[in-house]
């Protein structure tokens, strides 16, 4: 462009924003209170991103030192179960075959059916 119509328009936007200002209108061509507002809003968002550093690291920590506490309980308790049974902890030699258990008391009659009309079973139930 001529410099003569770069003038024409530097006046016109001049003009422009001066009669904005009387009419009442913001101006934002103030280049300090841009550059202020531009400044105030990367402070904003460090902080911000400095924030969620520091949620991550504190999410992270706890979680290592839960998992670290977890480990050492589980450790604590087959321990705990090693010296009760006095069985050594690991492997097969730590493991004994269980004995089956019998079943359960007071229910020996459980197995045979009711639906014959034999004995067994609540004498007023299933009659009509």
């Amino acid at each position: 462009m001529a410099p003569e119509e770069q003038a024409k328009i530097e006046e016109k936007e001049l003009w422009g924003k001066a009669l904005g200002a009387a009419a009442g209108k913001k101006i934002r061509g103030d280049e300090q209170l841009l550059k202020k507002s531009l400044k105030r809003q990367e402070q904003v968002k460090m902080k911000s991103e400095r924030e969620w550093k520091e949620r991550i690291e504190n999410v992270a920590t706890s979680k290592a030192m839960k998992q670290k506490k977890r480990e050492d309980n589980l450790a604590a308790r087959r321990e705990q179960k090693a010296n009760k049974s006095g069985k050594k902890v690991g492997g097969k030699q730590g493991i004994q075959m269980k004995k089956k258990k019998g079943p359960r008391p007071g229910f020996q009659g459980t197995m045979k059916s009711n639906h014959s009309g034999g004995g067994g079973g609540h004498p007023k139930k299933g009659r009509k």
